[in-house]
Parts: C-alpha cells; structure tokens; sequence
C-alpha cells in the first residue's frame, strides 16, 4: 500500500501505540507524503488527534480517522494520492461491519501541499473526501472533525487558521525537531 518514496507516518509505529492519551474515543492513521516539513506537519496533526482522545492505528483499515499529508514536489505526487484514494475508498465501501455497529463512517483527509494547490478538484474527484486542509489550515483539523459529526458534508480550507505555534506537534525525537520557516511550496526553493 505504500509507495518508495512516501512512508506510513512514524506515529503508527509501537512506541507511540502505547503512549495512550487516556481520554479515549478512536485511533486515526496519518500517511505522510514527501519532504521532511511533511513529517513535522503530520505530527502536528499527531499531536491534535491525540489531544481530541485518538490513538495511533497501525494501518488504515483499523482507523477512524485517516490523512493523507501530500507533497506535491516528488515525481507523481498526485497519482500516488489518487491511487490511495483509491484504495481507501474500496475499504470504506467494505467496512459493512462499522455501518452495522452504527458507527461514523471512517473520516477520510487530505492535507498538505496537494491540498493547498488543488482542493476543490480533490473532493470533486474523489467522493470519499470528507475534508481537505491546505497547508495554511492545519490548525483547522479539530474544528473540520467536529463540525463532520455534526452531519457537515465535506469541507475544503486552503487559507486560514495561519499560526507557526508548533506546541501541538507530538515530537517523535526528544533532541531533533524540524522547524517550521515557510508554509506551502511556491517552487523557488534552491530544492526545485
């Protein structure tokens, strides 16, 4: 399910399975595409999902709560996101046994670069959407949530909410951290 250059965020890893919150209430999945900022951006949403009750799932089908944190430098960016999109929606669509428990459907995301460039376009694509932040939105991610369990139909943000307050970020190395200088790509990095 995962491609070369994109991994499962480290956050679905054991070490953090059993850093529980304590407050209970579903896991959430975080497939993080690209650049090293990717990483710092999935764990501050790692860090939000966890202060709402979640808990790290180790795969998708076990989620309740799914990102697809995008990058949209890397060669096929988006034919990777599509492709899992793909995948994802055939699990939803076969998740009889969470509909019959009378259970939310699983809350499919996605975030990132790709979603800052082409949000519209990604839930006009893709049906199994629910929400897409862009990169200036990451701090939209609890409010999106709440607002999807309240019978709201699929969202798309691409710029609000801009804070660099990293404090939400649930850090996976306790002496490295990446640091947030820009938000989004704009391709005039020394990168591109």
């Amino acid at each position: 399910m995962l491609e070369d250059n994109s991994r499962c965020s480290p956050h679905c890893n054991d070490s953090l399975q059993a850093a529980d919150s304590g407050k209970g209430g579903g896991t959430f999945w975080i497939h993080t595409y690209g650049c090293q900022m990717n990483v710092h951006d999935s764990e501050i949403y790692a860090g939000q999902l966890r202060r709402l009750g979640l808990t790290p799932a180790e795969t998708p089908a076990q989620a309740d709560v799914i990102l697809l944190n995008t990058c949209s430098v890397r060669e096929k960016a988006e034919e990777k996101l599509f492709s899992e999109l793909g995948r994802l929606r055939r699990l939803r669509e076969l998740d009889t046994a969470r509909r019959q428990a009378g259970k939310e459907p699983v809350r499919i995301g996605v975030t990132g670069c790709i979603a800052q460039q082409r949000g519209k376009q990604i839930i006009e694509r893709e049906s199994s959407v629910d929400f897409v932040l862009g990169t200036r939105a990451i701090r939209a991610l609890p409010s999106v949530l709440d607002s999807l369990a309240d019978g709201q139909k699929a969202q798309v943000i691409t710029d609000d909410f801009i804070d660099f307050d990293a404090s939400d970020a649930d850090r996976l190395d306790r002496v490295r951290a990446f640091v947030t200088i820009m938000e989004g790509c704009n391709n005039y990095c020394s990168f591109c």
